[in-house]
C-alpha cells in the first residue's frame, strides 16, 4: 500500500507545478498584451502628434502672410463701404479679426486671428504708469468683458529679460490671476479681446476701439480734447495719424506724444488654433511680429 501512494503523490506535485506554469505564462502574455497594447496606442498617439504638428506647422506657414493680408483687405474695404453707403466704421470691433474652423490631416482646426495693436499692449501700460498705474487702467479697459478675470500683474525679473529678451510681461497669466482661457468662439467678449502681450505698445488708430483710444491717451490729453478726437475719428474713420493730430488743436508736446502712442499700421498679430483629434484638444498661440530687424519674430505658446 505504501509503495502504491508514491505515483500518486508525484503526479499531484507534477499537475500542481504544472498549473502554476501555466498560470505564470498566462500572467506573462496577458502583460505582454497589455504592454504591446499600449506601446501601439503610444505610438498611434506619437503618429497623430506628429501629423496635427505638421499641419500646424504647414497652416502657420500658409497663414503667416495670408491672414493679415487679409485683414487689411477687410479694413479697406469698410472705408469704402463707410464713405460710400455710410456703413459701420472700420472700428466697430468686427475689422480687427478673422475666425474660421477647418479640417487638416484628420485634425480638425479652429482658429483666431487677431490684429494686436487693435488692443491695448500691457507692457505699454506698465512702462508709462507703472505697476498700480496700469493695474488700474487694464481693470477700466475690461470691466465689460463676460469673464472680468482679477489683474495680478507679475512681471518677470530683470536677468531673465535681458537672457530671454523677452518684455516684462510676455503672456496673460503674468497679467491675470487665474487666467482661463475662453473657447474660441468666446474671443470677442473675454478679457484679450482689449489687450496685447507682444505688440510694439502702439495703438493702430484706424481699427482701435474707442475703450482701448481712451486708455492710451487719458493721460496725454484733456478729456475735451480726447473728445474731439475721438469725433473726428468718427467723421474720417480712414484718416492718418498726423491728419487726425493736425484737425485738433493740442500743444506740441501732446502732438508729439499721440504720434509717439498711435500708428498707420499693424505689424504684430496673434494666431489662436485650437486642435482636435479624438479625445485629444490642445490650443497653440502664434505671435509674429514684422516690426523687428534682422527677420521677423515668430513665438508660439502651447496649452
Amino acid at each position: 500500500m505504501r509503495t502504491a501512494a508514491r505515483p500518486t503523490q508525484e503526479s499531484g506535485f507534477t499537475l500542481v507545478l504544472t498549473l502554476v506554469v501555466l498560470v505564470l505564462l498566462v500572467v506573462s502574455v496577458a502583460g505582454l498584451a497589455r504592454r504591446s497594447v499600449e506601446a501601439a496606442m503610444e505610438a498611434r498617439h506619437a503618429r497623430d502628434s506628429l501629423q496635427s504638428r505638421w499641419a500646424l506647422v504647414s497652416l502657420r506657414h500658409t497663414l503667416r502672410d495670408a491672414l493679415p493680408r487679409r485683414l487689411e483687405e477687410e479694413f479697406a474695404q469698410a472705408v469704402s463701404d463707410w464713405e460710400g453707403e455710410g456703413g459701420d466704421p472700420p472700428f466697430d470691433g468686427r475689422r480687427r479679426t478673422i475666425d474660421a474652423v477647418l479640417s487638416l490631416g484628420g485634425t480638425d482646426i479652429a482658429l483666431h486671428l487677431a490684429d494686436e495693436q487693435a488692443k491695448v499692449e500691457v507692457n505699454a501700460l506698465l512702462r508709462e504708469e507703472g505697476s498700480d498705474g496700469a493695474r488700474r487702467r487694464i481693470e477700466r479697459l475690461i470691466e465689460d468683458a463676460w469673464d472680468r478675470p482679477r489683474v495680478r500683474l507679475t512681471p518677470h525679473p530683470l536677468d531673465f529679460q535681458r537672457q530671454t529678451g523677452l518684455p516684462p510681461l510676455s503672456g496673460y497669466a503674468q497679467v491675470f490671476e487665474a487666467f482661463e482661457r475662453p473657447a474660441l468662439g468666446e474671443f470677442e467678449r473675454s478679457a484679450l479681446h482689449y489687450l496685447a502681450v507682444s505688440s510694439n505698445g502702439q495703438l493702430r488708430l484706424q481699427l482701435a476701439a474707442d475703450e482701448a483710444l481712451r486708455a492710451r491717451l487719458e493721460g496725454v490729453l484733456r478729456r475735451e480734447t480726447l473728445e474731439l478726437l475721438g469725433e473726428r475719428r468718427s467723421e474720417y474713420p480712414a484718416a492718418s495719424v498726423d491728419e487726425l493730430v493736425r484737425s485738433v488743436p493740442m500743444s506740441s508736446e501732446e502732438r508729439i506724444e499721440v504720434r509717439r502712442r498711435l500708428t498707420d499700421r499693424s505689424s504684430a498679430y496673434a494666431l489662436w488654433l485650437e486642435t482636435h483629434r479624438g479625445e485629444r484638444r490642445d490650443l497653440y498661440l502664434t505671435v509674429w511680429r514684422f516690426d523687428e530687424r534682422p527677420g521677423d519674430r515668430q513665438r508660439t505658446l502651447r496649452w
